[in-house]
């Protein structure tokens, strides 16, 4: 599909790239260990970019008509951009494992086998239990007119279970995922189950907390979501237009030092990993933060040109729409403190499992006022209980500025490696 992108596009353009992708995915939904729900979808589709008479234009389609989709992108630059973008040259790909074959070859009822298992696992020390588990595959093609033609395979698995306390009406606050380009073997489930088991035990008595500032443990889980306003901050596009407070503050401090983040492509395995991006730029490892100094922002081909630098291999493309700079797997360093040692730096305070900082709660300059769903009180280095709804708030730049410390066990959601961490002086309010 490719070649025939780039050919018809040699007739009318100076320029062009183009990428292709396909995708079939199988989601099996379970109630305990009975299964509810199979569904399964392909999808394929194709988009180019070109560039005629100085101006760009693009168009896609799912029904992958190589002259059909040129045409349209040919008349979509009659009235586009003209940013003049540097199209890469063919090099070497980088080695990432990116599909896992025996995850693509196991038959649905082999699928099927994990709502039992994880069940089992977990047994009646859950009231309601919901059970998630999605496989897709697929292949990624990329070319240009200046010679880059590439593909590489992909798999993905998640498993995602939700779970709530044996007779409470609550519903299903606690959750935990397993994510990878393979299926869970037997040790990543009992692993998932045992992080369900003892949020259930914590969730299992009441307990109480007074409003103001407090010392937080945020775990992985919620960590992710905390994080929201840094990962917009650090995107090439945000920099440029000067939303980020990070627009001058290259090689600047501004995190603790024991805050370093990394966007690693290269991770084998992992759901967001490739050797190439979606403009034909190879990827490679780059350090975002490092020691708490902002190193670098991600970029697409045309921010980085807008920006006065070089892309950094983080274009993401979809059949539809136009290149966007996207995370491949962010990895916040781990530090040296075991979950003991972390909880007695907290003492008297919060664990947060779940913390709701997305949508219109996203601030561009960090600050936050934000649910947090699923929270445990801590009190003398222990997790005593459960506490009802309250909200947490603060500014995000500025609390992790005051990080108390960085644990050492990292655990993946979704495609971020992060350590829990504990924070002083977050804003706790009922």
């Amino acid at each position: 599909m490719i070649a025939s992108l780039l050919n018809a596009a040699d007739r009318v353009a100076s320029q062009a790239d183009a990428v292709s992708k396909t995708d079939e995915t199988v989601s099996l939904t379970f109630l305990g260990s009975r299964l509810m729900r199979a569904h399964s979808a392909r999808e394929s589709g194709a988009s180019v970019r070109v560039v005629v008479d100085g101006r760009q234009g693009s168009a896609g389609s799912t029904l992958l008509d190589a002259e059909a989709i040129v045409t349209a992108a040919a008349a979509a630059a009659a009235m586009g951009d003209t940013t003049q973008i540097h199209a890469p040259a063919p090099s070497p790909l980088p080695e990432v494992a990116t599909m896992h074959r025996e995850t693509v070859e196991t038959p649905l009822e082999e699928l099927e086998v994990y709502g039992a298992l994880v069940a089992d696992l977990i047994g009646d020390r859950a009231g309601p239990l919901a059970v998630t588990l999605e496989r897709s595959a697929g292949r990624v093609e990329v070319g240009n007119s200046r010679g880059v033609d590439a593909a590489y395979e992909v798999s993905s698995v998640s498993l995602e279970v939700a779970a709530g306390p044996a007779g409470s009406d609550v519903g299903l606050p606690i959750r935990s995922w397993w994510s990878g380009t393979r299926l869970p073997g037997e040790a990543d489930l009992e692993q998932l189950a045992a992080r369900i088991v003892e949020h259930l035990a914590w969730a299992g008595a009441d307990a109480e907390v007074d409003a103001g500032l407090a010392t937080v443990y945020l775990t992985p889980r919620s960590l992710s979501s905390f994080l929201l306003p840094v990962r917009h901050a650090l995107r090439g596009k945000t920099m440029l237009y000067r939303a980020s407070p990070f627009a001058n503050a290259m090689d600047e401090q501004r995190f603790d030092a024991t805050f370093t983040l990394t966007d690693d492509p290269l991770i084998d395995g992992r759901s967001g990993s490739r050797p190439i991006d979606d403009e034909g730029v190879v990827c490679r490892p780059i350090r975002l933060i490092e020691r708490g100094v902002v190193q670098s922002g991600i970029y697409d081909l045309e921010t980085a040109t807008l920006a006065d630098k070089p892309s950094t291999g983080h274009a993401r493309r979809t059949t539809f729409g136009k290149s966007q700079a996207a995370y491949s797997n962010l990895v916040l360093s781990p530090g040296k403190h075991g979950r003991a040692a972390l909880l007695e730096m907290v003492g008297d305070g919060l664990l947060i499992d779940s913390l709701d900082l997305g949508g219109e709660r996203l601030s561009a300059g960090g600050t936050f006022r934000a649910p947090a769903p699923l929270a445990y009180r801590v009190r003398g280095g222990e997790v005593v209980g459960r506490v009802g709804p309250l909200r947490a708030a603060g500014n995000v730049f500025h609390l992790l500025e005051r990080i108390r410390a960085v644990g050492c066990d990292a655990e993946w959601v979704g495609s971020m490696s992060l350590p829990p961490v504990v924070l002083e002086g977050m804003m706790i309010e009922q």
